[in-house]
């Protein structure tokens, strides 16, 4: 015989081999039980045996809304600020509250002098509104937003990271 028809043997024996596995099915870590011979009488089932089906995995409907409505949302979601921005934000509200409250209660906290002292303490300032009881305002500075509140006796900043969607304005698309 030559030596590709001995490959070739081979090669179908071991194919076979593999294809009929004489009937035994295997889970790694069990042993090896083969099926009864055809001639063996299976048990008959006993009254006291009841059949149960392995549970399925049914989705929860609200479970798969709340993850579409945390997609649709996730435009609103912000980047985190790094360690060295915190501490930036932290020495710029530092600096940005006193100036925010000297202007609440000795003078008129109007658009301008919020920018100039936004300005002051390295903002950039994206806006300044006027609202029901005072100033709101949006600024910037290296990745850092800061908002804030101003009225007559109190001062509110609050900061983080960008918006996913980029920028410190409050998106106000979705999908």
């Amino acid at each position: 015989m030559s030596p590709t028809a001995s490959i070739r043997c081979l090669a179908t024996l071991a194919c076979g081999l593999v294809l009929t596995s004489c009937g035994a099915t295997h889970t790694p870590g069990t042993l090896h039980e083969t099926t009864p011979p055809a001639s063996t009488p299976s048990p008959a089932p006993s009254s006291e045996t009841i059949a149960q089906a392995e549970p399925s995995h049914v989705p929860d409907p609200r479970t798969d809304w709340q993850r579409e409505h945390a997609g649709n949302h996730a435009y609103r979601e912000r980047y985190p600020l790094t360690p060295e921005q915190q501490r930036q934000a932290d020495r710029i509200t530092a600096a940005l509250r006193p100036q925010l409250r000297n202007l609440a209660e000795k003078e008129n906290p109007d658009i301008e002098r919020t920018r100039h002292a936004l300005r002051h303490v390295g903002l950039t300032p994206r806006e300044v509104t006027t609202t029901q009881d005072g100033l709101g305002f949006r600024a910037e500075a290296d990745g850092i937003c800061v908002t804030g509140q101003i009225d007559e006796d109190h001062v509110s900043l609050h900061t983080q990271g960008p918006s996913l969607d980029g920028g410190c304005a409050e998106p106000d698309g979705g999908h």
